[in-house]
């Protein structure tokens, strides 16, 4: 079975034209995919809250509400029962997810795992982590090839389709950059997943650049 996790980073620009259904048998987005990518999405993972609380009812993004199923981190449930289902609403938005068959799975972060840090501002478990765990967990023999994973490349990620679909941006494009060491967090719990699992993974980033962690983590 192949596999794609839509990633966050600059770089996927460079593979929308091979992100199609003829070339995966499953395409898992992180958050929100680009809107010439969303309806290719069967999964979207949600490390955090935020993005998943703007598609309740009268939200943001309550139109994007049953485009893909749902997978969310542990993190993030939680914090969909810390809100209504919409203003005023009595249920909570876990509630009226489960219950309406648009919350699909909710997975545990596996040990070793560098996960929180300890402001709320940063977490090193990402959406594009949790993406792998549930591929490799639920998916079993899937052949997975990660996009946009730029950290992993060059040390750096900077904001592309978050500051669309999180914040009103209307540009992928983005200057801002998270420290290195934050992203050296990143690339630590990919080399975690990658030890825990032994699917064939391939992460394609900037410039055509490639990684195969099965071939000695080669970079070509």
């Amino acid at each position: 079975m192949e596999v794609a996790i839509l990633g966050n980073g600059p770089s996927y620009e460079e593979y929308v034209d091979i992100l199609n259904k003829n070339a995966f048998d499953i395409i898992i987005g992180c958050n929100f995919a680009d809107e010439r990518l969303i309806d290719l999405v069967d999964y979207s993972a949600f490390a955090d809250a935020k993005a998943l609380r703007m598609m309740r009812i009268q939200g943001k993004h309550h139109d994007k509400l049953g485009k893909f199923k749902i997978i969310a981190g542990p993190r993030a449930a939680a914090g969909l029962e810390d809100v209504k289902c919409q203003p005023g609403g009595s249920q909570t938005c876990r509630e009226y997810f489960e219950q309406n068959g648009y919350l699909d799975y909710v997975l545990q972060i596996p040990p070793g795992i560098i996960d929180p840090a300890e402001s709320d501002e940063q977490r090193f478990f990402t959406s594009g982590h949790l993406a792998y765990v549930f591929a490799c967990e639920l998916l079993k023999e899937a052949e997975i090839t990660i996009f946009g994973c730029d950290s992993m490349f060059n040390g750096n990620h900077r904001d592309s389709l978050s500051n669309i679909t999180v914040n009103d941006g209307t540009d992928v494009k983005s200057d801002k950059e998270v420290h290195q060491g934050v992203a050296n967090k990143w690339k630590y719990n990919w080399r975690v997943l990658h030890e825990l699992y032994d699917n064939k993974t391939i992460f394609r980033g900037p410039d055509g650049q490639v990684i195969n962690l099965r071939i000695e983590d080669e970079v070509y």
